[in-house]
């Protein structure tokens, strides 16, 4: 009995170095390769199943670009796209190409006040190709990037998919600070409570000059907070008669004893700051412009 014992442990220990040095499995070197991007085919062999889509209520101008793109496919590929608008009774197709402001995006799908007037994007989401600016000149400045990259005759429209090409309006006045803060879209403008309709359209001019040439979009309101950026205050200047701007706080305060009234003092604000102005510019605490009728002191900016 024990030499039958002894005899299996033997064996034992002798299979023990053969399993130590059995050799590792060979390693996989199948070597990897990166797949090719996806690619979306807007034309194949003269053939596309492509709707161009604008708005129901599009400009000519933007009517004039989609009109424009399917010219420019059939000329190069002889593929012929349909074409409708984002009425909803239309049908909504697989595959699209978008022109400018259209029902299909989601809320803020594409922000347009941040491309700005000649801004403008390019994108691929979900088998369908937006091609819109911040204005109608956006929007064929996009249509001109899209027709030079990817319609060329003899070839077919391919885009990848998820492509997105974005350029952004370059502003005059690219930053405006006052005492040295810059402003931001989450500052204001305020007007009385007893504003008329004059200074109301006169404070919407200077709103709406401040986006053309700053980018800033600075909401109308009837409160001062500190958000404030710009006050038009129903105080009189203790010179009678004259247009006084000055720096308060942290924002520009407006205030006119003259004729024109607060409107006259906002428009005089938007010829002189802002209308052919460039470059930065910095309204410092001790900033005061006086308008003396022929007699004009500005402190600063000159």
């Amino acid at each position: 009995m024990k030499l039958l014992t002894i005899i299996f442990l033997l064996s034992a220990l002798l299979l023990l170095p053969a399993c130590a040095d059995e050799p590792a499995p060979p390693e996989d070197t199948t070597a990897i390769t990166e797949s090719a991007p996806a690619e979306l085919r807007v034309t194949e062999g003269g053939q596309t199943d492509f709707y161009i889509i604008r708005a129901d209520y599009s400009s000519q101008a933007v009517t004039n670009q989609a009109i424009r793109l399917r010219k420019a496919i059939i000329d190069a590929t002889g593929a012929t796209p349909g074409i409708n608008t984002d009425w909803e009774k239309n049908p909504t197709y697989e595959h699209e190409l978008i022109i400018g402001e259209t029902l299909r995006e989601t809320e803020g799908f594409i922000d347009r006040r941040a491309l700005g007037e000649s801004g403008y994007i390019i994108r691929e989401s979900g088998g369908k190709i937006y091609i819109s600016g911040g204005s109608d000149k956006g929007t064929k400045l996009a249509m001109d990037f899209f027709l030079d990259t990817f319609v060329t005759s003899g070839s077919d429209v391919i885009v990848p998919v998820g492509y997105e090409y974005v350029v952004y309006h370059q502003y005059d006045i690219p930053a405006l600070y006052i005492d040295m803060v810059q402003l931001d879209d989450s500052r204001t403008i305020v007007l009385p409570p007893s504003a008329d309709k004059t200074l109301t359209k006169a404070a919407e001019t200077l709103r709406d000059t401040l986006y053309k040439k700053t980018g800033l979009y600075l909401s109308i309101v009837t409160e001062a907070t500190d958000a404030c950026a710009i006050l038009l205050s129903e105080e009189k200047p203790e010179t009678a008669g004259v247009h006084e701007i000055y720096v308060d706080g942290g924002r520009l305060v407006l205030t006119s004893g003259a004729g024109t009234g607060l409107a006259g003092c906002a428009e005089r604000f938007v010829s002189l700051y802002l209308e052919g102005k460039t470059g930065s510019w910095n309204f410092p605490a001790d900033f005061r412009y006086l308008d003396l009728g022929d007699h004009i002191v500005i402190k600063f900016p000159e």
